[in-house]
């Protein structure tokens, strides 16, 4: 009977936990669902205002700011799940708030200066009129401070802001955005929003919660930036590898090709932002639990993905012919493919820290992804040799993602216990603000 008991109040635990995740993710997952759901209901009505070419033109710039965000916030988000709740000082924490700050800027002006020379030299196929308006939703969104709000399980206080913020970007599009010479305002209209909600996260995290600006040295700047590299591949390999693939795609293939891929790429990406909040919340509240009562919550959602992909394949020749006109309807078989590769992508990001990183400790998981981004360099240039179309392209990307699921249950089955793993010092030096 006491066996019974104990395996009951197990199984009990066992569900608050996964309800407590569930929660997280609904609220974090309610701020990606405004955000993506805004988007593509933006889509449809700038398609049928502007030309192909054009529309081709503003998926560059969406894969420029996906980029720039990607580089801007330097691997933060994984670095603080996995190392803020060792932080026991309060200045520690503001250290690291204030050091993601400058690394998002910094990051984020260099990035700029890079896109503009490539602009210059014909390599990206956008107007001058449309980086300028870049430049708003790229320092933003660098330093946007939403990382802290999923850290510490309060992403329902940015629901409000974010709601108002994408209803202004899309009242603004629906007024102003007529034609080819007005498609700069899409991103006009993204960085105000991204202004509002940024604004309201430091006004929460300096009034609400009392951190506080502390300085640094450049020497330490320059530790937190060494320190956040593998946390940034390995956020390139599980969670944007599809905006390199995308950027690729966007110096060989040109505007038209983007125009079409851009279709598939919002939705991997809309699927990408809800499944790395799933393997994020898994993280953060399974940390102390075992192998067992994750594998439960991760066999859930893997169900969920991979039934969410065949609704998607199900409909979405119905979706885009109410949509879009006929110029975008040879993009349906790039979105099938798109959502299966987003289906596999999602169940590596249950692998990826909630298990191998628990299991064999998170620098040898970071060392593991430069060999997948490598993998995608490889694939990416073997497809501009020797094929042309973006279907193939897709293929190849979804065909990379298998290889790294297959690798990473590999890692998983033989997984040898004999592998202690002890976390070097998080910061410099213990006397780091002396």
């Amino acid at each position: 009977m006491n066996f019974i008991s104990q395996f009951s109040l197990l199984k009990l635990s066992l569900r608050k936990k996964i309800q407590k995740t569930l929660n997280h993710i609904a609220a974090r997952g309610a701020i990606i669902l405004i955000n993506q759901l805004s988007l593509l209901l933006a889509l449809p009505l700038v398609a049928s205002r502007v030309d192909l070419i054009t529309f081709g033109k503003i998926a560059i710039g969406l894969i420029i700011i996906q980029i720039s965000w990607l580089i801007g916030h330097w691997g933060v988000q994984n670095f603080s799940i996995e190392n803020w709740h060792k932080l026991k000082k309060r200045s520690e924490k503001n250290q690291i708030i204030f050091l993601s700050i400058a690394v998002g800027l910094m990051n984020g002006i260099i990035f700029l200066c890079l896109i503009y020379l490539l602009i210059l030299h014909g390599w990206v196929d956008i107007s001058k009129i449309f980086f300028m308006s870049l430049i708003p939703s790229v320092l933003i969104g660098a330093i946007n401070p939403i990382w802290f709000f999923q850290l510490n399980k309060i992403p329902q206080k940015i629901i409000p802001p974010t709601f108002g913020a994408r209803m202004l970007f899309l009242l603004i599009i629906f007024i102003f955005v007529k034609d080819n010479s007005d498609a700069h305002l899409f991103f006009l209209a993204q960085g105000i929003g991204l202004l509002i909600v940024c604004t309201y996260g430091f006004f929460l995290i300096i009034k609400k919660y009392k951190y506080r600006l502390t300085y640094f040295s450049m020497n330490q700047l320059i530790h937190f930036y060494i320190k956040n590299i593998p946390y940034l591949i390995n956020s390139i390999s599980n969670n944007k590898i599809n905006t390199l693939w995308g950027s690729g795609l966007s110096i060989v293939g040109g505007a038209e090709a983007m125009a079409l891929y851009n279709l598939g790429d919002e939705i991997y990406r809309f699927g990408s932002s809800m499944s790395n909040i799933a393997a994020q919340a898994v993280r953060i509240h399974f940390l102390k639990n075992t192998i067992s009562k994750i594998r439960a919550i991760n066999t859930l959602f893997i169900f969920f993905y991979f039934l969410f992909a065949l609704l998607i394949c199900l409909t979405i020749d119905s979706l885009l012919e109410i949509s879009f006109s006929n110029d975008y309807s040879s993009a349906s078989s790039i979105i099938k493919i798109m959502v299966f590769a987003w289906a596999i992508n999602a169940t590596v990001k249950l692998f990826n820290y909630p298990v191998l990183g628990k299991l064999y400790g998170i620098s040898w998981l970071n060392r593991k992804t430069y060999f997948v981004v490598l993998l995608h360099v490889l694939f990416f240039i073997f497809w501009v040799i020797f094929f042309d179309s973006t279907q193939s392209m897709v293929i190849m990307f979804t065909l990379v993602n298998l290889i790294q699921l297959i690798l990473y249950a590999f890692y998983f089955i033989n997984f040898n216990p004999e592998n202690p793993y002890k976390e070097k010092n998080i910061l410099k030096n213990k006397n780091y603000w002396g």
